[in-house]
């Protein structure tokens, strides 16, 4: 477990210092955890096998996991799953369906919030970002109630928040999460992807200079690559 002091970057203009624990015990499942006591464990092991199921065989994990879906119907993490399953198969299309669906339905749900903000940003959508966490631009301050978070709560938060600074010129916020990510998980993609919108290479400012088409911009941001969630 590491305890974390850091800055909040709700605006480049005005830092303030909120205290949360970092951890990489596993999260406990906020859906199972209502189940009746006798059906928890029949759903923990499903959840892990489905888990592992999607990450060696996506295409035959998909239609385990609309079983499971219709099973338990709203379970946040299934749905996860599922789009990370089409995404991995080259199914863009539906991974964004499943996408959009699960925030719909789950919105309060961290990495729901933080799949569809990466859709947002991966269409340029910037704008738009601030709306998938109710214009709540720190962990702490969008879950009040909780003094700890997940290791990948916390990288997926910082890195999509802090390529969203970067891409609005807010770029002391941006740093204040990438030294955040660097602490605790320096070789994360996120990590890897905010180095480069801050600290770009020589020959992408150059052509990025060159080429100011908007077109060829949002190629390049594109490139810089994107996830659908590890382990969500």
């Amino acid at each position: 477990m590491i305890s974390n002091s850091k800055a909040s970057p709700e605006t480049s203009r005005k830092l303030v210092y909120i205290e949360y624990e970092i951890s990489d015990e596993p999260l406990e499942d906020e859906y199972i955890r209502k189940l009746p006591r006798h059906a928890q464990k029949k759903a923990q092991r499903l959840m892990k096998d489905l888990y592992l199921l999607t990450l060696n065989d996506p295409k035959n994990a998909i239609p385990e996991l609309e079983r499971a879906i219709i099973a338990y119907p709203n379970h946040p993490r299934l749905y996860n799953f599922l789009g990370n399953a089409y995404g991995a198969i080259g199914r863009i299309d539906k991974a964004r369906e499943v996408t959009i669906e699960n925030f719909r339905i789950n919105p309060d749900y961290l990495f729901a919030r933080l799949n569809y903000a990466e859709l947002l940003f991966r269409h340029g959508e910037y704008d738009k970002i601030p709306d998938a966490f109710d214009g709540k631009l720190e962990l702490k301050t969008l879950y009040p109630n909780r003094n700890r978070f997940h290791t990948s709560e916390v990288a997926g938060f910082a890195g999509v928040i802090g390529a969203y600074f970067c891409m609005i010129g807010e770029t002391t916020g941006a740093k204040v999460y990438y030294e955040l990510l660097q602490k605790i998980d320096p070789d994360n993609m996120f990590t890897k992807r905010l180095k480069k919108l801050l600290y770009p290479s020589v020959m992408t400012k150059l052509y990025k200079k060159l080429y100011k088409n908007q077109s060829i911009s949002k190629a390049l941001q594109d490139n810089e690559g994107s996830h659908h969630g590890k382990g969500f």
